[in-house]
């Protein structure tokens, strides 16, 4: 069996159609750019985080403007191939939980988080990790 383990996209898409006429996908998380990724889960997010770094370097590494805090907490499209290709997924650190929540239930997508799952007689065992503000 030839499988095919992919991860850390953030944001980058344009590679993706060379995987359509693969079967045993595995996506590893991290979806997003550091930037949509702060977009997807907000406020929270930054409050938690400008604790521990000044507002100035924190602005910097996601790349956020001042005024762009208005924008935050928006919903982040599921991208289009994650949508139609069969794949086994686990959430990376770029994903909450409900974001992950919402990929888990379409219907072409097998949640390996805190699972173990037999595939052609092999045995799978996942473990994703993500960052929340419902655990912050």
């Amino acid at each position: 069996m030839k499988i095919i383990v992919f991860s850390d996209l953030h944001g980058n898409f344009d590679n993706l159609e060379k995987l359509q006429n693969f079967q045993n996908l595995f996506f590893l998380g991290d979806i997003f750019t550091n930037k949509d990724f702060v977009r997807l889960i907000g406020k929270d997010f930054l409050s938690f985080y400008s604790k521990r770094i000044d507002t100035e370097t924190l602005y910097s590494r996601f790349s956020i403007v001042k005024g762009e805090l208005s924008q935050l907490k928006m919903e982040i499209p599921i991208p289009t191939f994650f949508k139609e290709k069969d794949m086994y997924i686990l959430p990376g650190n770029h994903e909450t939980k409900n974001y992950y929540e919402n990929l888990k239930r379409l219907p072409n997508l097998h949640d390996l988080h805190l699972k173990k799952m037999q595939i052609n007689g092999i045995e799978f065992v996942g473990h994703g990790g993500m960052i929340s503000p419902d655990d912050i």
